[in-house]
């Protein structure tokens, strides 16, 4: 059978070992919490019960047959109690059977190693439903004992209800004696006086402990008897009290609006009275005179009888107090109105007026312009008629009544707002006028005829150069006719004809004419400006670029000669400068034809040549400072590395330090825009230079480069070594658990050894050839070292995982004996030599890790020890009585194999 097979078939009882424990520690957790809930619940319920005991002893004073309103609360309580005992009967049943449930686990041995931890989650899930169960019982049990509760404070809450009625019943006689004393009487009001005395006489029949007496002394003295009185006088007095309390707050508040509603009459009367004397004597006010003196008749009449009032006559009085302050503000507010409406028309027909008076001079000024006189048509008929009609209204100083002062108000306000109408009119032809003026003697239309002489020249300028480099908005070759056509246009709106009358009503069909004449005008002047610009541009445009084209082809010619002097810049630059040349050339071709093609084309194509060749050098010049950076870092690694070997003696080595020493050209901030391209120039120049000394340099120190390998080998050798360091120093310390018998003090002084050979050479100084011999013993003696130091590590790792072994074998062994301890706890022979044994395997553990750590053992006495130790654990037997005895795995013998005295 091959190796895999066996190892496979050892593996599978050490899987069902580890199974097992796994299970019996899970069991262990979930019994006890199950047993620790069961005990809460039992606990729990046991203080419930004598609750429940303790509130049906209490609620045995009171009878269904008692009068209310104990009978409707007992009740209550009764039903409350009976649900409770229900849930408290359900309860006792569920642990009857939680508690079967776990007697019946603890005694089926082979059920609790397989099965139980699922039985004893199960249990614990039930004994959680059983403790909602109890939770939701005490929540009865708090409302049966709120109910008894209530029952035993009935006195005290029917005597608080009780003062509470006659401290109503007092406010309402109150209320009653107030409004007898105002005069109101009436038949319904005599009732509800006789109907508060027999609530007065109800309230006497009640015993007075209920009104007067406090909470002890009530509870005390008062009886079942005296509480049903007192709850039957509530139930009888409550509901017509509540109606006489109604009923007096609405006579309360149908008198508080009666004097309201007289008051506000009394004071429109005074209003109306106050506005007639004050009038102006052109109002003729005698209808409004009469209608106030009937007012006043009314009113002392309605006094009269509200002196002494009746309660049905309430709402009548209010009624008719407010009639007649309405009437009242109106007549008063009609007074007003005409005495404002008479002040407003003198207004008016003084505005009428002075408008007039103005209107008839604006007329007169505009039709005598002599620049297009205004002819009208219209409006003068218009003014002449609004005139009659304000004349025939008269002066604001005629008697007129308030209904024709009215009526000639508004005829004003109707005959000034057709006037403001026809002055709009007037304004808005005025102000066409202005605006018509203004545009025809304005400078631009005076200037037209020298601006149409000096454009006629513009086209013959730009004949030289192609089509191609106008704007199309522009439209160039159309400037000729387009001039002519604007000229004819002037000559017959402008200059023809200017002291014509235009009637009213076409005047703004002549300044649109003339609006439109300028924006014509206008339009053409930009595009005119616009050409001359664009003219100026091409030339700026063509000299600019004649300018850049020499600069680019300078400067290529300096990149070429500085790129074929270095083989790094040659790579990267001299394929692109050879194109950007041909490039060039054509582009000068190109601009010494201005006829063909656009201008601004070709300065565009020489500008881009140059940002191509400024972007292009940026690039050059970062890609040579990179190179020359890794060529100086690699020069730095190169000279570091041999620092950290020896002191070389070599000549290669001193001028790579003097090159180092000089440091990195530095890169010039950038410059103004026209210089940029020569500063660039001059800056790839020095870094060029800067790289071709680097290279000779490099080259240089190759002749020394094996040393550097030799000593990067003893470098990786002795770090094999270090790295075990750890090891060496913890075995030669102070002695520590677990225990080794393999010593590394051999080890530990050929590497001290190594250490200093290699520092002494570390100091030394001389030539390359020399140290490489050197570095290359040391290097093998370290390897030596690390392969012994290696094998001796791994040596101490098996010893101490042998005694790891033993003591984890010793623990495993006690396990199960804890476990029967809790099993046996009941038994005191039992119980008392397993924890004698538990003991004995841990002081004699720790005996012999104290032994060896104070060096009383050495290896080999440890193992040996611990052997024995095992083999007595795995066999020992503890007495259950007399004649039996109990092994490590829980079986019972019928006779005691071995002694106590073993350990």
């Amino acid at each position: 059978m091959s190796d895999p097979a066996l190892f496979a078939l050892w593996l599978i009882p050490l899987v069902v070992i580890a199974a097992l424990g796994g299970l019996a520690l899970l069991n262990r957790r979930w019994r006890k919490q199950a047993e620790q809930e069961l005990k809460v619940v039992r606990q729990a319920l046991r203080q419930m019960r004598g609750e429940q005991r303790e509130i049906e002893r209490l609620a045995q004073s009171y009878s269904g047959r008692d009068p209310e309103p104990y009978r409707s609360a007992c009740s209550h309580l009764r039903d409350k109690l009976a649900v409770t005992r229900r849930k408290t009967e359900e309860i006792e049943r569920r642990l009857v059977g939680l508690n079967e449930r776990s007697a019946g686990l603890r005694a089926n041995r082979w059920r609790a190693v397989l099965g139980a931890p699922y039985q004893w989650r199960l249990l614990h899930r039930d004994t959680s439903q059983a403790q909602r169960l109890l939770d939701h019982l005490q929540s009865e049990l708090a409302l049966a004992a709120e109910l008894h509760k209530t029952l035993e404070r009935l006195p005290w809450d029917t005597a608080l209800e009780l003062r509470s009625l006659r401290d109503q019943s007092a406010g309402v006689s109150q209320a009653l004696a107030g409004l007898r004393d105002q005069g109101l009487h009436g038949d319904t009001f005599e009732e509800a006086l006789r109907s508060e005395s027999q609530l007065q006489a109800s309230l006497a029949q009640v015993n007075r402990v209920f009104l007067e007496a406090g909470e002890t002394e009530l509870l005390e003295q008062s009886t079942k008897d005296d509480v049903a009185l007192a709850y039957q006088v509530l139930q009888d007095c409550r509901p017509p009290l509540d109606a006489l309390l109604q009923q007096s707050r609405q006579w309360q508040a149908g008198c508080e609006a009666a004097a309201q509603e007289a008051h506000k009459m009394r004071l429109a009367l005074d209003d109306l009275a106050q506005t007639l004397d004050n009038l102006p004597p052109a109002l003729d006010i005698a209808e409004e005179r009469a209608a106030q003196r009937q007012l006043e008749e009314i009113a002392r009449n309605l006094h009269a009888a509200a002196a002494r009032m009746e309660v049905e006559s309430l709402p009548l009085i209010s009624q008719e107090a407010g009639r007649l302050c309405q009437t009242a503000q109106e007549t008063s507010q009609t007074a007003k109105r005409a005495r404002r409406e008479l002040a407003s028309f003198e207004t008016l027909l003084s505005e009428l007026a002075a408008d007039f008076r103005d209107l008839s001079l604006l007329l007169a000024e505009l039709g005598a312009r002599s620049l297009h006189p205004v002819e009208w048509a219209v409006s003068l008929e218009q003014l002449a008629q609004l005139n009659r009609q304000a004349n025939a209204l008269g002066n604001a100083y005629v008697p007129r009544t308030p209904l024709k002062v009215e009526q000639d108000f508004n005829s004003a306000a109707d005959i000034r707002a057709r006037q403001k109408e026809l002055g709009g009119h007037i304004q808005e032809v005025q102000t066409l006028h202005a605006q018509l003026t203004t545009l025809l003697e304005s400078p631009e239309f005076r200037a037209m005829p020298r601006w149409i002489q000096t454009s006629r020249t513009l086209g013959e300028q730009v004949a030289g150069y192609a089509a191609e480099n106008w704007h199309a908005s522009a439209n160039a070759s159309a400037l000729p006719a387009e001039i002519a056509a604007l000229t004819g246009e002037i000559q017959r709106l402008v200059t023809e004809n200017s002291g014509e009358p235009i009637s009213e009503h076409r005047l703004d069909e002549r300044l649109a004419q003339i609006r439109s004449l300028d924006e014509r005008f206008r339009s053409l002047t930009t595009r005119v400006e616009s050409v001359r610009e664009r003219l100026q541009e091409i030339q700026q445009s063509e000299r600019q670029a004649q300018e850049g084209l020499e600069n680019l082809q300078k400067s290529l010619n300096q990149l070429r000669l500085i790129a074929q002097s270095n083989p790094f810049l040659a790579g990267i630059a001299l394929s692109e400068i050879e194109r950007a040349q041909r490039s060039a050339v054509e582009l000068k071709e190109t601009l010494s034809q201005p006829q063909r093609g656009s201008v601004e084309k070709k300065s565009r194509q020489v500008a881009a040549g140059l940002e191509r060749l400024e972007t292009a050098a940026k690039r050059w010049l970062d890609q040579m400072y990179k190179e020359n950076q890794a060529m100086h870092q690699d020069l730095e690694r190169s000279l570091s590395e041999l620092d950290a070997i020896a002191r070389v003696e070599d000549g290669s080595v001193a001028a790579a330090r003097r090159l180092l020493a000089a440091g990195l050209p530095q890169r010039a901030a950038p410059l103004a825009e026209k210089s940029a391209m020569p500063n660039l120039i001059l800056q790839i120049k020095r870094h060029s230079d800067h790289w071709q000394e680097r290279r000779a340099a490099q080259n240089a120190l190759e002749d020394v480069q094996p040393l550097a390998e030799t000593y990067r080998e003893a470098v990786h050798q002795r770090k094999q070594v270090s790295d075990l360091a750890s090891e060496i120093e913890r075995s030669l310390q102070k002695r520590s658990w677990p225990p080794v018998l393999t010593s590394l003090e051999r080890e530990r002084q050929d590497w001290q050894r190594l250490e200093t050979e290699w520092e002494t050479l570390k100091q030394r100084s001389g030539k390359a050839i020399s140290l490489v011999t050197q570095y290359v013993s040391l290097a093998a003696r370290y390897q030596n070292l690390g392969e012994r130091l290696r094998q001796s590590v791994d040596r101490q790792a098996q010893e101490m995982r042998q005694v790891e072994d033993l003591e984890e074998q010793i623990v495993a062994l006690a396990e199960p004996w804890e476990a029967l301890l809790a099993q046996y706890r009941d038994n005191p022979i039992a119980s008392r030599e397993i924890r004698g044994l538990l003991a004995d395997i841990d002081e004699e553990m720790e005996g012999i890790e104290r032994g060896y750590l104070r060096g009383e053992l050495d290896y080999e006495e440890v193992v040996q020890q611990m052997r024995g130790l095992q083999r007595r654990v795995r066999f020992y037997q503890v007495a259950l009585d007399d004649e039996t005895a109990l092994d490590a795995s829980g079986r019972q013998i019928r006779r005691r194999q071995s002694e106590r005295g073993g350990f």
